[in-house]
């Protein structure tokens, strides 16, 4: 953490409030909510990914990812085309991508407009995601779905969570 927000045992108590009051989903939402009425994001094509990082103190969302072999939390996101997040969450690191599949496309619209996931034509996600309750439950609202394997994915890539946390320092 840069040294201009003081330190950590500082600086994770009011963090911490912040997030047990559901401030920063407010947050958040109204960030989507005020770029959605000004036409600056669409929700017609979004990605859904996610990735493991470690939680060396552990924590209530920790869990031991096999396959990076590491203890900590995995975040769970959904992004527009342009790769802005829209939609945050947290797992333990070992619970499996496709369980929080249908979870992260209904935090759309949960905290913003229950209109939003209506807009979505399309979702794209790896083939860590391809499961039969996650196409019937796109199949239902009428969302199509384009699982990409690593040769093809090209912009869940280039805007899906992996290349987010890069660009933000946190991978």
């Amino acid at each position: 953490m840069p040294d201009r927000y003081g330190s950590k045992s500082t600086v994770y108590p009011g963090f911490s409030e912040l997030q047990q009051k559901g401030i920063w989903k407010r947050i958040l939402s109204e960030l989507i909510k005020s770029a959605h009425r000004q036409e600056k994001i669409s929700l017609q094509k979004i990605s859904v990914d996610s990735s493991s990082i470690a939680a060396k103190k552990g924590g209530d969302k920790t869990g031991y990812d096999g396959f990076k072999k590491i203890l900590g939390t995995k975040i769970h996101v959904a992004v527009d085309r342009t790769g802005l997040p829209i939609s945050i969450r947290a797992s333990p690191a070992n619970v499996h991508d496709s369980t929080k599949f249908i979870d992260v496309l209904e935090n759309i619209s949960e905290p913003a407009d229950d209109g939003l996931i209506r807009e979505i034509i399309s979702a794209y996600a790896d083939r860590g995601y391809d499961a039969a309750y996650i196409r019937d439950y796109l199949g239902c609202h009428g969302i199509t779905v384009a699982f990409h394997t690593k040769r093809t994915q090209g912009t869940l890539h280039k805007t899906g969570i992996k290349s987010i946390m890069a660009r933000q320092g946190l991978s």
